[in-house]
């Protein structure tokens, strides 16, 4: 019977199920940030593509936070995972800022970062939810037991389970 449930609690004593929780629920607050991020800058320069200098100087904004977002989120999944994850992007070629500045927008890489931004936030809107609801789920379900006797009808029901 110890052998069953020591093999059973196992993965609940590894750090490693700690962390991966740990990157799971806040997987939801980074991908928020980074999906306001980008929609914000591409409206932003949208709208102020009547005013040329503007918008370029805002596209160039959204380009570099959206690579920071990236190498951040690559920074999180080599500190909770411990994943290593490479940068695909090249580094910025051009004699001048303004070939820097296209180099970005023609680089593949760069909108892949874009997407990521955009993907993430749906994404982990699941993954999140999935991961409290089963984890907070089966910490109640643990815990039922002991509060059964404090509910008014005296048991709990669930579905059709009593």
């Amino acid at each position: 019977m110890a052998v069953v449930l020591r093999t059973l609690f196992r993965p609940w004593r590894t750090t490693q199920t700690w962390w991966s929780l740990c990157h799971l629920c806040l997987d939801l607050l980074i991908a928020t940030i980074g999906f306001t991020f980008v929609v914000t800058m591409a409206s932003t320069a949208g709208s102020l593509i009547i005013v040329v200098p503007a918008a370029i100087l805002v596209a160039w904004i959204g380009m570099l936070g959206t690579h920071a977002y990236a190498v951040a989120e690559r920074t999180r999944f080599a500190a909770l995972l411990g994943e290593t994850l490479d940068d695909p992007a090249p580094r910025a070629e051009g004699r001048n800022w303004w070939h820097r500045f296209v180099w970005r927008f023609r680089t593949r890489s760069r909108w892949k970062e874009v997407g990521y931004a955009l993907v993430h936030l749906p994404l982990s809107l699941v993954t999140t939810t999935t991961a409290t609801t089963l984890w907070a789920g089966g910490a109640i379900l643990l815990a039922l037991p002991l509060l059964v006797g404090h509910f008014a009808s005296g048991s709990a029901q669930l579905w059709f389970l009593e």
